[in-house]
């Protein structure tokens, strides 16, 4: 039976020396130990490169298929909702503006002396 070293085997297969070691150690290899150098059976490693290739085949998993959103009901209740809201906002916007120049006439500014005496009397103190 014809056997080879781990450089040997490392070189034949295209893996590290290292790699090998570790085939070895984890059990995957069988090898002999003669002299303080490890060997392996030629056959030994032709057929772990046999069952290398069979096990590394890849596994296609299936394809996910999403919904569109535009197929959910739930988006499309969201959709009409958002537009509603926006329409809303634009209506109380309307609004704010129409009530804002009714109470502040743009050719009468507003009187501030109220807001700025509570200011100074609050920084300052009252005056008794």
């Amino acid at each position: 039976m014809e056997s080879q070293t781990i450089r040997e085997a490392a070189q034949a297969t295209g893996m590290s020396e290292a790699t090998i070691r570790h085939l070895i150690k984890i059990g995957k290899l069988s090898a002999e130990k003669e002299k303080g150098t490890y060997r392996i059976p030629v056959d030994v490693v032709q057929s772990y490169l046999a069952d290398k290739g069979k096990s590394e085949k890849k596994i296609e998993t299936p394809e996910i298929v999403k919904p569109k959103p535009t197929e959910d009901t739930l988006y499309q209740e969201m959709k009409d909702r958002i537009k509603f809201l926006e329409e809303e906002l634009k209506n109380c916007h309307s609004l704010v503006e129409k009530l804002t120049s009714k109470a502040f006439p743009a050719d009468k500014p507003p009187d501030n002396r109220g807001a700025i005496k509570r200011m100074v009397e609050w920084f300052v103190g009252k005056k008794e």
